[in-house]
């Protein structure tokens, strides 16, 4: 009766993978099989350098476009501040006569110059707004490239997890049609039963569904490379050795909040300094006549404007400034405690990888060792073909998990070394 049901599930089993097996072995597998070299292909490069895989990268970076616009904020303010005036100068023209009322004579033409000049503190004040504005031009920068070799790094070991993948996906696509091979041959030898046929088809057939999504894999993540840094050609040596600093807050996004800081800090001393309009000096020339019998008379005038009510009407620009300032100050603030969240998790993320690692080496090495007995007593006739390929589905799982450990590890260092601020060359 055991024997009976035995042969019963056997059957049922052989039956799905029949099914399986001509689903899968129809015209669109043909297809696959046809279309199957068309994707993108990235080409190794030894001679090509991470650094200069980030380079290229940041150079199509859309920020970028930022970057140019705060190096000329900063050149206007520096203008600003080297003029030897606090605002433009202004002349006026002013001309008087009676010649369309009483029509006595009368003649008068004026010239004037203004002046606006500076309040004390206040060049020095846009100076300082120049100089901040400069280095927070060239902070944003850094965190561009900065930001950039993040998501190169990231790309590049997705890359190569999807190779692994695919590699995995295509050693067990060799190992089934090398099976399939011994199982027909043993069939014609007959050491096994026809029926057995059938589930190294089915075999053969899952590890075909297999590798079609690891190329899958691979073509997006290497499209994704291509689309980031335009290029087609991958660095081969892209592995990086753990590093420290001496300041774990020394990093592109904490000087650039800081930076940020000292900009509006600089703007908001200059709208201090400043009122709402600037005083102005006058300088103006006077021709006048009283009437057609009289002389012309030439004079010369001096004269000094001094906006009056300035706080009041300078108070919404000093609070636009304050509150900028006050933004900053909270950006360095999550800044920093975004660094420090960061720091502990590169760090925590290494270590148990780490210690994964070792224990899936251990795991590998008993999956290798298994799987060597199961041949071996597949072999010798002492167990079925659904013992095997159960240890061996054991195997490439074991294998995989290896393989991805080992990239895993790798990309934790890369994202270590990221976090603490250094960039590879």
């Amino acid at each position: 009766m055991v024997y009976r049901s035995t042969n019963m599930q056997l059957n049922l089993k052989l039956i799905g993978a029949a099914f399986w097996f001509l689903l899968l072995m129809g015209p669109g597998a043909a297809f696959a099989e046809e279309h199957e070299g068309e994707h993108v292909k990235l080409v190794p490069d030894q001679a090509l350098s991470l650094g200069e895989v980030i380079d290229r990268a940041a150079e199509l970076a859309p920020d970028r476009f930022m970057v140019d616009a705060r190096n000329k904020t900063g050149k206007a303010y520096g203008r600003k501040a080297s003029s030897f005036f606090a605002g433009a100068p202004e002349i006026s023209v002013h001309h008087q006569n009676d010649f369309l009322i009483s029509d006595q004579g009368l003649r008068e033409w004026e010239g004037r110059l203004d002046l606006p000049i500076w309040m004390p503190g206040e060049k020095r004040a846009w100076k300082d707004r120049a100089r901040a504005a400069g280095s927070e031009a060239d902070a944003f920068r850094n965190q561009l490239v900065w930001a950039v070799a993040g998501e190169v790094r990231d790309l590049v070991w997705q890359v190569k997890l999807a190779e692994a993948s695919l590699d995995e996906s295509r050693a067990a696509l060799e190992t089934a049609e090398k099976l399939l091979d011994d199982v027909e041959k043993r069939i014609r030898a007959g050491d096994l039963p026809k029926n057995t046929v059938l589930l190294a088809r089915q075999e053969l057939a899952g590890r075909r569904i297999a590798i079609k999504g690891a190329e899958r894999d691979y073509v997006d993540s290497a499209m994704m490379y291509k689309t980031y840094t335009g290029l087609d050609r991958i660095p081969t040596n892209i592995a990086e050795q753990r590093q420290e600093v001496e300041d774990d807050y020394a990093v592109p996004p904490v000087i650039y909040a800081r930076r940020q800081m000292d900009y509006y800090q600089a703007e908001y001393d200059s709208e201090r300094a400043s009122w709402s309009s600037s005083p102005t000096i006058t300088v103006g020339v006077k021709r006048e006549r009283g009437g057609y019998d009289d002389r012309s008379i030439d004079s010369v005038s001096f004269g000094l404007t001094v906006p009056l009510g300035s706080a009041t009407h300078s108070a919404p620009r000093r609070a636009e400034a304050a509150e900028k300032l006050a933004n900053a100050e909270r950006e360095l603030a999550m800044a920093m405690r975004e660094q420090k969240l960061a720091l502990h998790e590169a760090e925590h993320e290494l270590e148990v990888c780490l210690i994964q690692q070792e224990i899936t080496d251990e795991h590998f090495r008993m999956a290798s060792e298994n799987l060597r007995l199961a041949e071996r007593a597949f072999e010798l006739g002492e167990s079925d073909l659904m013992d095997l390929l159960r240890v061996r589905e054991q195997y490439f799982q074991s294998s995989g998990v290896h393989s991805r450990q080992k990239l895993q590890c790798s990309l934790g260092v890369a994202r270590y070394n990221q976090t603490k601020g250094i960039l590879p060359q």
